[in-house]
């Protein structure tokens, strides 16, 4: 398979390369400003403020997957706009599920293993911009169990 990794070189992007790697595909690797150092990947520097070179990319990639992560710090106000916790996350998919949200422990991001991401952010502006379909952030679509009865994608 071969996979194109948009921001590649950051937090998530540069975890997402390295398993992609090691299951053994065929990775190209993207990045803004600093090139990712993982060997085995492709790393590619794109602009996507430049429709062009994203198509560019795509021509000369041709992925059968693309993973975008990336975003930038100077944006801050749109990506962390529904900025939701890890936990916040998991209780409102156990409630969601009909699970007990209580059942859920808490703890120290030191004592949890492999560092990882404190909050989870999808800035998706530019993708609402170009589709008809109403995007709606975690706490919308998972907040009530009744939730679902609008069907996906509304």
């Amino acid at each position: 398979m071969t996979v194109l990794i948009i921001g590649g070189s950051g937090f998530l992007g540069g975890e997402l390369t390295r398993q992609a790697i090691a299951a053994g595909h065929t990775v190209t690797a993207t990045f803004g400003t600093r090139t990712g150092t993982l060997l085995g990947a492709e790393w590619r520097r794109l602009d996507l403020r430049r429709p062009e070179a994203i198509t560019s990319l795509f021509e000369e990639v041709r992925p059968t997957v693309v993973i975008n992560t990336a975003y930038r710090r100077s944006d801050r106000a749109k990506t962390a706009d529904g900025a939701i916790s890890r936990y916040e996350l998991g209780t409102l998919i156990a409630r969601r599920d009909g699970l007990d949200p209580c059942a859920l422990t808490t703890g120290k991001r030191a004592e949890m293993g492999p560092p990882g991401p404190l909050d989870v952010r999808l800035e998706s502006g530019r993708t609402q911009s170009r589709i008809s379909t109403v995007l709606r952030g975690a706490r919308e679509f998972l907040a009530a169990p009744d939730s679902k009865k609008d069907g996906p994608g509304r």
